[in-house]
């Protein structure tokens, strides 16, 4: 592993990273893509900005507090949004979505479904508000639009399954094409940790260090 490259952050690449790189294989974004990551300062969408930019495609990253969206502004997208303030989604109507990854669920999933354009593709990860996206076959039919879970067999299936997207997730990182977001706590200190993610103070993939 090149030098360059922590402990930490190899330990997110062959986590999360295989994760986004599955999600990105399943459904790349292009260069004409509006693209919408509501859980942008979380590990997965932390990636999914990175390379939705890396790809050309117009990125409003999105979260929820004052302390995400100073974490989103690093990542340069070109709009950022703060899912917990009133109208969020109405201040971003007129941006032609066309492809939401959603990793929060719920009514924030709800409502960037509802900012989709006609034919737009609505990518599910995962559904950190505590429940999925509601939606039905009458909203893919009336709205023109695809929607799918992009986690478990469909992502085993591919090339090299589940190791290889490891590898090449990895690879992506000691490249530098990929920047994780991690937070560390010492071993000792795994009860904070746990608090800090319940309570949405940890930012990206938490890796718990040892001394030795």
């Amino acid at each position: 592993m090149p030098e360059h490259v922590t402990l930490p952050e190899a330990v997110a690449a062959v986590g999360t990273g295989r994760t986004a790189l599955g999600i990105l294989e399943l459904e790349p974004p292009a260069a004409d893509d509006v693209v919408l990551v509501p859980s942008a300062a979380g590990g997965l969408g932390w990636l999914l900005v990175q390379a939705a930019r890396a790809a050309g495609a117009t990125v409003i990253a999105a979260a929820h507090g004052a302390d995400r969206m100073a974490w989103l502004a690093e990542l340069e997208p070109d709009a950022i949004a703060d899912y917990g303030e009133p109208g969020w989604a109405g201040a971003h109507a007129g941006a032609g979505v066309t492809l939401v990854y959603d990793g929060v669920g719920g009514a924030v999933g709800r409502q960037a479904l509802e900012l989709l354009r006609p034919g737009g593709r609505l990518v599910m990860f995962g559904h950190s508000s505590g429940e999925p996206t509601p939606f039905d076959s009458g909203d893919v039919v009336a709205r023109g639009i695809t929607a799918g879970w992009s986690l478990g067999p469909r992502m085993a299936q591919l090339p090299g399954g589940i190791p290889g997207l490891a590898a090449r997730s990895l690879t992506k990182v000691a490249a530098r094409e990929w920047r994780p977001l991690v937070t560390t706590y010492p071993l000792a200190e795994a009860a904070r940790a746990h608090a800090d993610l319940e309570g949405r103070r940890a930012a990206g993939k938490v890796v718990l260090v040892t001394d030795g």
